[in-house]
Parts: structure tokens; sequence; C-alpha cells
């Protein structure tokens, strides 16, 4: 009685499934079918979404790619923007390190790797290669070609007067921005300094604070003229007045210290803030010309950067950019500025960070603090570091941050090189296997 109920309602539902069959042919046919037909010649293309009824609208023609759009770079990465290979392909120990760069968040990791370690072995170093590696991560991530609203350039984040300073002589693009800028960097200091003792005068209105203003204004006109040897190796960029104009300055700015010497041996409260008020305005007169040419002059190298290689690889900077980094770095090198080198810049990074050490050692500083003044040196410049040491300056936060965050990267780095090249793996005990 079973197998003949089973048998009826096989032929009773037979009829449905085969009606459900066909209908889902037809739904097929009518929603799939146009996106997989072979157009007839002359025949308009229609392409349509699934879920949807298909369109009678002709899909527009595909323009050809502009330079910079993703047609373009179908059409251009493979055959023209194909990073070379490393002509000193990594050894164990290097593709430790990119690794570890690369969960940083660096960008080609493993070039950058490649040019810090040769500059490193090139030149006498007495940090550890994974310092550098520290450094370069803090600078750039990577992004080797980028120019910061300070003109500094490159991997290294190079001033023009640090590269300078270091005897390098290669192409420089230095511009009246550059120099007007630098100019009001440096001189402006001091004005700081006269506005942070006079105001610790005023606010304490007692001889202890007048005692400790005084001390403050020995460092003040001890560090006075800090950065105006930087500022003549710009002469041969500047005006035939430049010299001049920075000598005037600096005379101004001493002329200044020894008016506030005067008031606080005899002036009042009044005048000492009648002073200070007088500075201030200055000093924010000339932090405005220092971020404003300065910011000029960042809009100029990379306005010079992007129209090379425009020229020169016929798409749009930014693919470059992302792509050969390297080698449009090598490029602009011999054609704009020298610190757009991956390699130059990897060595001046070597030899600067050996002229910081040098000054941290100046400071005064002790052997377990050398890493991170070092640090701070090269971030910071000497005339900020000083004037912290001095007391001129409470703090400055980025050179702060700085100061820890190369020495916990270089802890990272070395981490990865011991565990993974020094340390012997686990074994396990006589009769036992291991879990892995």
């Amino acid at each position: 009685m079973e197998a003949a109920v089973t048998e009826r309602e096989r032929r009773a539902v037979a009829p449905r499934v085969v009606v459900a069959i066909v209908l889902t042919g037809i739904v097929a046919t009518v929603l799939i079918g146009p996106a997989f037909a072979t157009p007839t010649p002359g025949s308009p293309t229609t392409v349509t979404k699934p879920g949807k009824a298909s369109s009678s609208k002709t899909s527009k023609k595909a323009s050809p790619g502009r330079p910079g759009t993703n047609s373009a770079r179908a059409a251009v990465t493979p055959a023209v923007l194909r990073p070379e290979p490393l002509a000193d392909p990594l050894d164990l120990e290097g593709v430790l390190l990119a690794s570890r760069l690369t969960r940083l968040w660096t960008r080609d990791s493993d070039r950058l790797v490649s040019v810090i370690r040769q500059a490193w072995k090139e030149t006498p170093s007495t940090f550890p290669v994974t310092f550098l590696l520290a450094i370069a991560h803090a600078e750039t991530n990577g992004k080797v070609l980028i120019v910061s609203e300070a003109g500094a350039v490159g991997l290294a984040q190079a001033t023009p007067i640090a590269y300078l300073a270091e005897g390098l002589e290669g192409r420089l693009h230095v511009t009246d921005d550059y120099i007007e800028g630098a100019k009001a960097y440096y001189l402006k200091k001091p004005l700081h300094d006269a506005d942070v003792i006079a105001t610790l005068a005023i606010d304490g209105g007692h001889s202890i604070r007048r005692a400790a203003a005084s001390t403050l204004l020995s460092s003040a006109y001890k560090y006075c003229s800090e950065g105006v040897v930087e500022l003549e190796l710009l002469a041969p960029f500047g005006p035939p007045d430049f010299i001049a104009s920075v000598r005037s300055l600096d005379n101004s700015n001493y002329s200044t210290l020894q008016r506030l010497e005067a008031l606080l041996e005899r002036g009042s409260d009044l005048e000492l803030a009648s002073f200070r008020d007088e500075v201030r305005a200055r000093y924010r007169e000339l932090r405005g010309i220092q971020r404003d040419r300065w910011k000029q002059y960042q809009r100029d190298v990379l306005r010079e950067r992007d129209s090379i290689l425009r020229e020169r690889f016929g798409v749009e900077p930014s693919l470059v950019l992302t792509t050969l980094p390297y080698e449009a770095g090598e490029i602009l090198a011999e054609v704009l500025d020298d610190r757009f080198s991956p390699r130059r810049m990897s060595k001046f990074l070597a030899v600067h960070i050996e002229t910081k050490l040098a000054e941290a050692r100046e400071l005064g500083t002790a052997e377990r603090d050398l890493e991170q003044v070092t640090a701070a040196l090269y971030n910071g410049g000497g005339h900020n570091v000083k004037r912290i040491h001095a007391g001129l300056i409470s703090g400055l936060a980025e050179t702060d941050n700085y100061m820890r965050k190369v020495p916990g990267t270089r802890m990272l780095l070395d981490l990865a090189l011991e565990q993974t090249l020094y340390e012997e793996p686990p074994t396990a005990p006589a009769g036992e296997t291991s879990s892995r």
C-alpha cells in the first residue's frame, strides 16, 4: 500500500517539476542570456546587471585612458612602471628586517632595507643598522620622495642647510622662499627666549623669580647667535646682501637681550610687560614669514617634481610615486635636487646621525641616554634641544614623541632578528611530542 501511494505521488509531482524547469530556463534566458550573447557586427552591446531587466540603452563607448586613471595604469604599469629587481638581493637578515618594517606600515620596505644597509656598511657608524632604519621609518615610513613644510626632502628628510652642513655638493633646488623662511626660523628664537624670561619675571614678582630669570638670560645670551653659521651656508643661493641682513637681525636680537637685562635689574613689571608684548609681536611676525615662505617653497618643489615625473614617464606623478619611487628618485636627483636620491640620502642619514651623536656628547648626555638624545637632535635640531635643556623651551611634543618612538622601533627590529636568527627552537622532552 505504501508503494502504491508513493507511485501515485510521484506521478502527480512530475508535471510540476517539468513546468518549473521550463520556467527556470525562460528566466535565465531573459536575465542572463544577453550578457553572454555574441553581438552581431554593428549591433550595440548591452550589459544587464543580474536581477534587473535588460535595457535597450547602448552602453557608452570606453574613452581612451587618461594618465593616472585605471585604464592608464593597466596599460602602462606592466610595460613601463615595473620596478627593477634589487641589484643585491636581501639575505635572511634583510628579509626579516623588511618583513618587520612592513608590519609597521612601511612602503617598499625591502628597498629601504637594501639602501640603508649598504650605506651603513660603507659609513663608519656607532649605532646598529636597526637604529638607522628606525630613523628612516620615523621620517617617511618609506615614502622616499615626499617634501615637508619645513623644506625637508627625501628618505632622510634633509633640509638644504643640513645637506650643506655635511659638506655634500650635489644639485640643490633652493629658492628665495626657502632662504627667507630659514632666516625667520632661526632668528626668531632669541625673541621667544626674551618672551619666556620676561613672563617668568612678571608672573613671579619676587626676587627668587627675578634671579631665575637672570639665570635663563645667561643661556639666552649663549644661544642668541645659534643658527647664524648655518644660515651663512645659504649665501651662494641668496641675494648679495643676505649675510648682511642675517647679521643685522642677529645684532638686533642681542640688543633685545641687553634691554631685557636692564629691565630685570631696574625695570618695573609694567615695563617688562610692555617689553614682552613688543618681542612677542616681532616673534609672531617672523613665525608667519617662516610658515608662509616655507609653504610656498614646498609647493614649488612639489610642482617641479611632478612636472619632471609627468614629462619623463608620461603618466600622472602619483602613479610613479607609488610604483617606481626609487628609480624616479635617482632621476630627480640628477635634474632637480640630490636629496631625492634614496641611495645618496641613505649615506647622508648615516653621516648625519654621527654628527648628532657628537652634539649629544657635547651636551654631556649620559651613555644610557645617547640614543634618545641623538634622535631628538635629528628631529628637533640642536638649537631647540639645547634650549630645552636650558629651560628656555618647556618641550616640543613632536620631538618628545620622536625620541621615544625611534628607540622603540629599533628594539622591535632587534627583537625580530634575535628571536629568528639566534634563538634555538624549543625541543620536546624525551617521550613527548611537540604540540605544534
